[in-house]
Formats: structure tokens, C-alpha cells, sequence
């Protein structure tokens, strides 16, 4: 944004938690103030405009909630420090940023801001952050600019308008697992398409957009097996490495892991539609490559999940039910693939046997024989090349035979 910016004091500016509720983990408040006021020694970016709304009374209540339980839970460990700056060792108790809060905000906020980064739940911290590193700046000095906007009750032009702002050079996009999330919020709250989640969630990619819309879907599907949950969850670190084990039907899940065709195959086609099925998954739900009709069920998503984090998914084979034999034996016209079907669905494994043997011997008769051909062939060839080479050798000394003749005729009448 680069045009029509209001500077907004920090201070006029409240935080609402549910904004961002489903969308990502915005970590401890210990997380956040080791890292986001020491980037604010110089003030908030002004090429990074955002967009600010009026807040409703219902949101200054909810704001001013947070401005309480934010001073609360500094003072609940009040020796604790972070740090002011990249480039020096000075600290701050989170006692003294506690009393700098409280005089900073004074007055009910009036605007909230509608992006996706974390750094506005911390605002007292910046602020002092920017103050240290010059002590003649004022606080109401330190401003955010933005782009005035009205919502009404529009939350789902908010919800896109924030994905987009997190989009924006220089910001922290979404993990993989974060994105999943956005999509589930899409798809359940504002009943997204898949188009929708490869546009607003997945930066156009489709590959990634077709993941995570199936598994959106899903999440939608089994609430039983609580995939949000699981997908968002923290990684599980063991060695200092992060490792999935299944444990149990409400592990951890990496979303990472799951691919495009494993998602879609769970998913299901849509009415009326063929999608190509991952075989391995199909072959643990027990359909057939040419009969799948179906998304899978709790149980067997839970079991494809299993598998796949103890490594069997890709062992299993996708096999024809006896369904789609039958039915592929009755179109079939005479002969020996009908023969074949027969035997097979008879369970006469000798019958079997011998047409393949049968058909093996004739296939290998008949390369024999091809082989024997060209064989014979390039044979004669070769003999034919031979003797059009002698014939035009003796064609080429008759020749010469000849010149030397007319030759000598015509020195002798000289």
C-alpha cells in the first residue's frame, strides 16, 4: 500500500485475539517479546501500510480484556527480561514494561488492525523498545500507518484481506501447517472451493491448493478424528529432531507428509467426477483402480494416516475387486483374456496357470521367429549390397577399359 496512509498512534490501537483465531499459533507471549521489540528500535516500517477499522463496542470490550490479562501475566513473572535491541545486551524486566503499559494505555483503543503477524499483541514492548533507543521521542510519536477500511460485519473480506496482507514482501508467511489451517477455516466457515483455497490460501500454487482443500474437506467429514488438532499440533522432537511416531488415534499428524494424490484419494471424487486414486491408498480401502466411487471413512482415514507414519503405505498394491472382474469378463469378447478372467474368478489357479504358460511359450516362439526373419533378411541384404558393389566395380573397369581405348585410337590417327 503506498497510498492514502493515516498514521494511527500505537496507542489508539487495540488487539483482538479472535481475529486470527484458526489461523496460526501466534506462540507465548515469552516467545514473541524475546523477538518482536528488539526489530522496533527504529518505529514501524512506513512502506508496511496496513488496513485499520473503527472497532465496534463489542471489540473495544474485547481489546480492552486483552490490555488486562497482557499486564496481568507480565507481573504474574515480573524478574523475567527481553531483550531492546539486535545490537546491545540491554534487557527490560517484564515489572518495568508492565507499568509502561499501563501508562501508555490510558484511553479505550479506537481503531483495530487487520493483519496477520503478531507483533501489535506486544505493542507496550515496541514501543519502549523505540523509546530506549532514543529517550527524546515521545510515545505518541510512535505510529502505525494504515489504510482506513470499513467491514461492517463483513468477516470474510477481513479474513482474505488479512491473508493477502501476510503475503506482502518481508513479512512471515504461513507454514505449510498454518495454511492447512487457513484452508479449513475457508472451507467450514465461508465454504470455500477448491479455486478459492489455490488463490487466497495457496498463492496459485495447485498442487498445494489440491491438499488442502481435500483435507480440508476431510477435517470437515470426521470431526471424530480431530485432524485439526492433530495437523496444527507442535512437532514432536526427539534427539533434537523432529520425528512422527504413530502413537494413537489423537497424535500428531505433519501435514508436510501427506501428498496431493494421498489427500484427493482420501477426499474422494467429487459427483460425477473420476479423479486417478493413489493405489496404496485404494488397496487399504479396499477398491479397486477402475470402481473408485467413494472418499474413505473415519476408520480407513485413520488407518491410510497410520500407515503412512509407519512407513507400510507405499508397500501395498492396488488390486481389481472381484466386482470390476466380473464386470471386465462379461465385455470382454472371446478368447484369452476372457479365459483368463474365467480362471480367476473361479479361483482355478491350474487353468490359470496354463494360459500363461501357454501364451508365454507362443510369445516367445513368436520373437524367435521374428528375430530368425530380420535375421534372414539382413542377410540378404548384405549379400545384395555385395553384388550391386561388384557389378558397379566391373561397370566402372569396363569404363576406363574403353576411354583407354578410344584413347590410344585416337593418338595412333594423330
Amino acid at each position: 500500500m503506498s497510498v492514502n496512509l493515516t498514521p494511527l498512534p500505537v496507542c489508539e490501537v487495540g488487539y483482538l485475539p479472535t481475529l486470527q483465531a484458526g489461523e496460526r499459533d501466534i506462540g507465548t507471549l515469552k516467545n514473541r517479546l524475546a523477538l518482536l521489540p528488539a526489530l522496533f528500535a527504529d518505529g514501524w516500517n512506513p512502506t508496511m501500510g496496513v488496513v485499520a477499522f473503527k472497532l465496534s463496542r463489542q471489540q473495544i470490550a474485547e481489546a480492552l480484556k486483552y490490555r488486562k490479562s497482557f499486564i496481568n501475566d507480565l507481573r504474574a513473572d515480573p524478574d523475567r527480561e527481553f531483550p531492546l535491541s539486535e545490537y546491545s545486551d540491554e534487557n527490560c524486566t517484564y515489572k518495568d514494561l508492565a507499568s509502561f503499559a499501563e501508562k501508555l494505555w490510558t484511553k479505550p483503543p479506537v481503531y483495530g488492525v487487520n493483519t496477520g503477524n503478531r507483533r501489535l499483541s506486544v505493542a507496550p514492548a515496541l514501543v519502549y523498545a523505540w523509546q530506549h533507543a532514543k529517550p527524546t521521542r515521545s510515545t505518541t510519536d510512535f505510529v502505525i500507518h494504515a489504510v482506513i477500511k470499513s467491514y461492517g460485519t463483513d468477516s470474510k473480506a477481513m479474513f482474505y484481506d488479512r491473508l493477502a496482507e501476510n503475503g506482502h514482501p518481508g513479512q512471515i508467511g504461513y507454514s505449510q501447517s498454518e495454511k492447512y489451517a487457513n484452508a479449513v477455516k475457508a472451507v467450514m466457515t465461508y465454504g470455500a472451493r477448491e479455486v478459492d483455497i489455490q488463490r487466497k490460501v495457496c498463492d496459485g500454487k495447485r498442487g498445494m491448493a489440491q491438499k488442502l482443500f481435500a483435507l480440508a474437506c476431510l477435517t470437515s467429514r470426521h470431526p471424530k478424528l480431530h485432524l485439526l488438532e492433530r495437523f496444527t499440533a507442535e512437532s514432536p522432537i526427539v534427539d533434537k529432531k523432529v520425528q512422527y511416531t504413530y502413537t494413537g488415534p489423537r497424535c500428531p499428524l505433519p501435514v508436510a507428509t501427506v501428498t496431493p494424490d494421498i489427500a484427493r484419494t482420501l477426499c474422494g471424487p467429487a459427483p460425477g467426477k473420476k479423479i486417478k486414486g493413489d493405489a496404496s491408498v485404494l488397496a487399504l480401502m479396499g477398491q479397486g483402480i477402475d470402481s473408485f466411487v467413494r472418499g474413505a471413512t473415519a476408520e480407513e482415514t485413520e488407518a491410510v494416516f497410520q500407515a503412512m507414519l509407519e512407513g507400510t503405505l507405499s508397500r501395498r498394491v492396488a488390486t481389481m475387486s472381484t466386482a470390476d472382474i466380473a464386470s471386465a469378463w462379461q465385455s470382454c469378447p472371446d478368447g484369452v483374456v476372457k479365459e483368463a478372467l474365467q480362471a480367476i474368478l473361479q479361483g482355478n489357479n491350474a487353468a490359470l496357470a496354463r494360459i500363461v504358460q501357454e501364451q508365454g511359450s507362443k510369445a516367445l516362439s513368436k520373437s524367435k521367429s521374428k528375430a530368425q526373419s530380420k535375421s534372414k533378411s539382413k542377410a540378404q541384404s548384405k549379400s545384395k549390397s555385395k553384388v550391386q558393389s561388384k557389378q558397379g566395380s566391373e561397370q566402372e573397369q569396363g569404363s576406363e577399359q574403353e576411354q583407354g581405348s578410344e584413347q590410344e585410337q585416337g593418338s595412333e590417327q594423330g
